[in-house]
């Protein structure tokens, strides 16, 4: 079916040559049209290999057809060799970053500032890079601490920073104490105000349960409900802990998604 493809196409080029560079990379483009992008990727190669003279738009389109086919080792390895070839080219060191960010390899990201003396714009750009890594790492301390050029992009960037500082840390061993002190305080604490107001009301109610019983000498309800209040109560003091480390993670994952989805505006 692919040779198949290739003999419709290579009919309709021009020429006959149809293993020339020209006619390689109309079928690279071809094949990145139909979304056919780790042949895609391939054909653009073996065009840059065949002599072709566009070569920073084959590199690039062979870089986008890796990231598109999320085959980002070898878009990374293609920037690495494009950056060779065109050093003040900055769409490649850009894309690996924005590659190596796909791969979760934060570090790398953040490395790739001291790699080399860069262009300015460049070295701006790179700089959100790096600040993108610690936000997606959730090292918010780093990222308060981060310098930024005075652009629109880094005005978003300190925006969403200043977001997560508003919405502030929930520390778990702080919403245990809380909850271990009042019954549901450190679910209201994270904010989840109607689950901590039920754990104190179902926790009160088999307490007083419990009190009742040993009270009135019912003994066997007595140790039921106190029984059963204690299982309440670990569970609202553990529950509250959980419920921080849930709230920081909803808050975290919520940036993360509002930055990832703009850092295609990086690399125009």
């Amino acid at each position: 079916m692919r040779i198949l493809l290739f003999l419709l196409f290579s009919a309709f080029a021009s020429g006959t040559d149809y293993f020339s560079p020209q006619n390689i990379l109309k079928f690279a483009n071809f094949l990145y049209a139909e979304g056919d992008y780790s042949r895609a990727a391939g054909e653009y190669l073996r065009y840059l290999s065949s002599g072709g003279n566009k070569r920073i738009y084959a590199w690039k389109k062979a870089a986008r057809s890796f990231e598109n086919a999320r085959e980002y080792e070898q878009g990374i390895k293609v920037c690495k060799l494009a950056e060779k070839e065109f050093p003040q080219e900055s769409f490649f060191p850009l894309e690996r970053a924005n590659l190596l960010l796909k791969e979760g390899k934060y570090d790398e990201v953040k490395e790739l500032l001291n790699e080399r003396k860069w262009p300015e714009e460049t070295e701006k750009k790179l700089r959100q890079f790096r600040l993108i890594a610690f936000i997606l790492q959730g090292k918010w301390e780093e990222t308060f601490k981060g310098k930024l050029p005075p652009d629109p992009y880094s005005l978003f960037l300190k925006k969403e920073i200043l977001k997560r500082k508003k919405y502030g840390w929930k520390s778990p061993a702080k919403a245990a104490i809380l909850s271990a002190i009042i019954p549901g305080a450190g679910k209201m604490y994270t904010g989840r105000w109607k689950d901590g107001f039920y754990s104190l009301l179902i926790i009160g109610l088999s307490g007083w349960q419990a009190y009742s019983g040993f009270k009135n000498g019912a003994k066997t309800k007595g140790y039921f409900f106190a029984g059963l209040t204690a299982f309440f109560y670990a569970g609202n003091v553990y529950g509250s802990a959980v419920a921080a480390k849930i709230y920081n993670s909803q808050m975290d994952t919520k940036i993360q998604k509002e930055i990832t989805i703009t850092i295609p505006l990086l690399l125009e």
